[in-house]
């Protein structure tokens, strides 16, 4: 007994110290149990691994990685298998370069949820300091003078896109847009509305300019001639939307 505890309290060697322990190689997601049958298929990693992939650059979207990762894994199913499960096990393969490498540096056995790794994730890559620029690129929103209505509502709203938790309500949204587009598009969107956008909705106003891009794009109008002053539009073309809108 006596040697035993001698032998427990033994100085360890050097080599102990640089050997490499399995242990300590731990992943940092504690996979939920699944059947001893389960299986995910080499064709399914290796889409993922060539089609949907995060690097943690800053030009890419960790909302849209995060929107896309779960389209593709809701293409597929395994029987007695949650989702949650499924996408514990392969969030990890979408990674690469120095996303990969912040994965590998958090604690094993940390995240024990989904949930718990979309926050950590997006805590990492859409921290408070982007939220807020994207917020002041939204309310900074301005038409530029060679935009169409259409373009300029579709570029609007992939800022939105971009900064889902952005906090803006929707009539702030409109007001936003409708003060950010030049004086000829405003009077089109009012002449639409029936003489002002304020007598409807905030929804019914998104409504109204969605109808009415979709219109511009299904009828697009040609570009202003050299030398025409930007923003004025052609009083036919906008008796014509308005006459499709109506």
């Amino acid at each position: 007994m006596e040697d035993q505890h001698q032998e427990e309290g033994a100085e360890k060697t050097m080599e102990h110290y640089v050997q490499s322990n399995p242990n300590d190689q731990r992943s940092a997601i504690v996979r939920p149990e699944v059947p001893s049958n389960f299986e995910i298929k080499p064709q399914i990693l290796s889409m993922i691994q060539n089609n949907y992939q995060f690097g943690g650059l800053s030009n890419e979207d960790p909302n849209e990685h995060i929107e896309k990762f779960l389209e593709i894994c809701d293409t597929f199913r395994f029987n007695d298998v949650t989702n949650e499960a499924v996408w514990l096990r392969l969030f990890p393969f979408t990674l690469r370069d120095r996303a990969k490498s912040w994965y590998h540096t958090l604690p094993p056995d940390s995240i024990r949820t989904w949930d718990e790794l979309q926050k950590k994730f997006l805590s990492k890559y859409f921290p408070p300091a982007k939220i807020i620029k994207l917020r002041n690129a939204i309310s900074n929103f301005m038409q530029e003078h060679d935009e169409q209505l259409c373009e300029a509502w579709e570029r609007f709203k992939e800022q939105l896109r971009k900064c889902p938790n952005n906090g803006i309500p929707r009539w702030m949204q409109m007001e936003i847009f409708y003060h950010g587009i030049i004086v000829s598009t405003r009077s089109l969107i009012d002449s639409a509305a029936g003489g002002t956008m304020n007598k409807k909705t905030p929804n019914e106003v998104y409504v109204l300019i969605e109808e009415m891009a979709s219109n511009m794009y299904q009828h697009p109008a040609k570009r202003s001639a050299r030398g025409r002053v930007a923003g004025i539009h052609n009083v036919d073309h906008i008796l014509a939307l308005q006459a499709q809108v109506e």
